[in-house]
């Protein structure tokens, strides 16, 4: 009896910029790795991505029709990578999942509109209002050092 061990593939994706402005585009990206490295499957195969939040993140740019294709979108993934353009609208956070046929799926996670980050660059939460004050209270007082840049693949 010959048996073959399923492949440990793993679905990864990105969007770039993370942090986007209303009314804007962003980039996402969508690829296989296996053990760390980029996985290239013999056949080409199809990826599905959604956004949590239509109003803020969708991938059409008409924002007058709303239907299910605003949510969903289907990708080819060829050489294991699949790419799009993500089109922005009111502020907040969103959540994009892609799910790659017979591979699995993954989330990654995008903000539209100004954010506030911590000293670990962590997008801060107004959810406790004292905590919150304090900490920006403690980052204004702070210079700016650090510009964040995003560069794109071909």
């Amino acid at each position: 009896e010959i048996t073959k061990l399923q492949d440990e593939i793993t679905v990864r994706v990105a969007v770039a910029p993370d942090v986007a402005m209303q009314n804007s585009k962003a980039f996402f990206y969508v690829w296989l790795e296996k053990d760390g490295k980029p996985f290239k499957p013999p056949y080409v195969t199809e990826a599905f991505l959604s956004s949590s939040d239509t109003e803020i993140v969708r991938f059409s740019e008409n924002r007058d029709i709303t239907h299910y294709g605003d949510s969903v979108l289907s990708i080819p993934v060829i050489d294991g990578v699949g790419k799009g353009v993500l089109v922005t609208d009111k502020p907040g956070a969103a959540i994009i999942t892609a799910n790659v046929k017979g591979f699995g799926s993954a989330q990654t996670n995008m903000v539209v509109g100004s954010v506030l980050l911590d000293e670990d660059f962590e997008i801060i939460s107004p959810q406790d209002e004292e905590e919150f004050d304090k900490r920006v209270r403690l980052l204004s007082e702070r210079m700016p050092t650090i510009a964040f840049s995003w560069f794109y693949p071909k």
